[in-house]
């Protein structure tokens, strides 16, 4: 059918740290397989998973492998869409880490017949991105920094868990 997957998905945590270690801001697992609108298991935040122009699907092809796990894919079947999951914390910020130690983390499993340049894994609007850049594992502090991790996805068709921590002043 010509499908091109350019990402899969399985999972986003966002975690600050606390007297206990890390506690998640947010974790969306993507195993509700209802379609684009999707909950975190902390706050119940709703994201929309896509864009404009974007194909969103719910897989079973999952890291785990086990029955009833789900991922997702985004940016199918088109080669420049920008897909993302959007969510919406206008009415109670909690997602604006940038002052704050943080670690953002996901599994990913590109495909190795996409050309796209720049395929982002989680962001907060303009202020902070993880994703990959040209195959490589970019954290960004939106017009402050790019941080280029030196992992470079081996574009085996396997899945990787990738993780950015962020601390103030140190990086």
């Amino acid at each position: 059918t010509g499908l091109r997957t350019a990402l899969l998905g399985a999972g986003l945590c966002l975690a600050a740290p606390s007297v206990f270690a890390a506690d998640p801001v947010l974790n969306f697992d993507f195993n509700e397989g209802s379609g684009p609108p999707t909950s975190d298991s902390v706050k119940k935040l709703v994201g929309t998973l896509g864009a404009v122009g974007t194909q969103v699907l719910s897989v079973s092809d999952t890291p785990s492998g086990a029955a009833n796990d789900k991922a997702i894919s985004i940016n199918m079947d088109n080669p420049t869409s920008q897909g993302f999951l959007a969510v919406n914390d206008s009415s109670g910020p909690i997602l604006n880490l940038s002052s704050n130690a943080f670690t953002m983390e996901a599994w990913i499993k590109l495909d190795p017949t996409d050309a796209r340049q720049y395929e982002g894994i989680g962001a907060y609007g303009g202020s902070y991105k993880m994703g990959m850049a040209n195959q490589q594992l970019e954290f960004t502090l939106y017009g402050i920094v790019d941080i280029t991790s030196g992992f470079f996805d081996p574009l085996d068709n396997a899945w990787h868990h990738v993780a950015a921590v962020w601390e103030p002043g140190i990086g």
